[in-house]
């Protein structure tokens, strides 16, 4: 077998096998800032539930909700923008529900996104009857912030809980047995041809 001069070795060495060693050992890192920034933000969003929606601790919302937050709710119910908007929408959901109590039941982080499936659990504070829902949040975590909410949540479920549906239920009836006026019956004016 050949033998190859120390300086030889050395520059084997410092050309092919030293940069694949470093390379190598700096991927074994690699997920390691991934999987560091994932575990922030689910702490983040731990904290959100925790502090900000179980204690009503308000006095946290600035260091953890990002001021120009987008809460995206059911579509009949819009979307809560900005910081202002989105702590009136707390303190909403506390004066109907004071004992509103949020578990958290799975929590997973992907990189910017953490999801959680929680129950909620209050009591209507009109009526005085309990509540119980399954609900899941999407979060987009941006400089330590909450930047961006989704919610799905089973929202006829909970109005049912609270008897309030049945008053919904009553319009909806109104509406349907309301007779609307035909074409005909409604006058217009201007250039409007009916006949067509």
């Amino acid at each position: 077998m050949r033998q190859y001069s120390l300086p030889v070795r050395l520059s084997v060495f410092i050309v092919f096998i030293l940069p694949i060693a470093l390379i190598i050992n700096g991927c074994n890192g690699c997920g390691s800032n991934s999987n560091d920034r994932e575990e922030a933000n689910e702490k983040i969003v731990q904290r959100y539930f925790d502090e900000l929606m179980n204690r009503n601790m308000l006095n946290i919302t600035p260091e953890i909700i990002h001021e120009d937050i987008i809460y995206h709710r059911a579509k009949h119910k819009g979307d809560r923008r900005g910081i202002e908007d989105f702590i009136q929408y707390i303190q909403l959901n506390n004066l109907h529900f004071p004992d509103l109590k949020f578990e958290t039941e799975d929590i997973f982080a992907d990189d910017d996104k953490v999801v959680v499936r929680f129950i909620a659990t209050g009591t209507y504070q009109t009526n005085g009857r309990q509540v119980v829902v399954e609900g899941i949040r999407i979060f987009e975590i941006e400089n330590n912030k909450i930047e961006e909410i989704w919610e799905q949540m089973d929202d006829i479920h909970v109005m049912s809980n609270i008897e309030v549906l049945d008053d919904y239920h009553e319009t909806f009836k109104a509406l349907m047995d309301y007779s609307f006026p035909t074409m005909e019956e409604l006058k217009f004016e201007g250039t409007m041809d009916l006949s067509k």
